[in-house]
């Protein structure tokens, strides 16, 4: 028995209706699912980049304060030489001594140390002239020798300084949405 196209219509018409609903829901899921994917993702790659960015944050202001000790090493080295050579006439020819050699060691590896960590390759290059200037202070064969050194390391200090302020600025402002 054939029944007639009046009855399969409205079955089909339903049957339609129903698979178009079914995809239609499926569709709506799957887009919430690829936005949910994507909201995690950006989270995981703003955590990413906040943790970066705490990270150069401390690695610059610690490079900051180890390059102030380096400084204040070098200031001393120099000052125990001028003593010295006050007192014997002879320059460089005395050790520095257990707690001053210590300080200046201490300082030179944490600048070092601190240094690696900067992502920014001038503060990098800057932080390595400024180190080297001041190991050069303490190997210095005449008290003018050991005088250009100190200046050259002083000047040395400044664009260093500098730069990693600047660099400082550049974080905060990238994090401020205000601007």
């Amino acid at each position: 028995m054939i029944e007639s196209p009046n009855g399969v219509v409205p079955l089909l018409s339903a049957l339609a209706g129903y698979i178009v609903g079914v995809l239609g829901e499926y569709l709506r899921d799957a887009r919430a699912r690829t936005r949910e994917r994507e909201a995690r993702a950006d989270s995981r790659r703003e955590k990413l980049r906040a943790r970066r960015s705490d990270f150069q944050r401390e690695a610059l202001l610690s490079l900051q304060d180890a390059v102030m000790q380096l400084a204040r090493a070098c200031g001393r080295m120099h000052h125990h030489d001028e003593r010295e050579y006050k007192r014997s006439g002879q320059w460089g020819r005395t050790l520095l001594g257990e707690e001053l050699n210590r300080f200046a060691y201490e300082a030179t590896v944490k600048t070092l140390t601190y240094t690696m960590r900067v992502r920014d390759d001038h503060v990098r290059e800057l932080a390595k002239r400024f180190r080297e200037t001041c190991s050069k202070v303490g190997l210095c064969g005449s008290r003018e020798e050991a005088l250009r050194a100190m200046q050259e390391s002083i000047a040395a200090l400044e664009p260093l300084q500098e730069r990693l302020g600047l660099v400082l600025r550049k974080l905060d402002d990238d994090e401020d949405p205000t601007g």
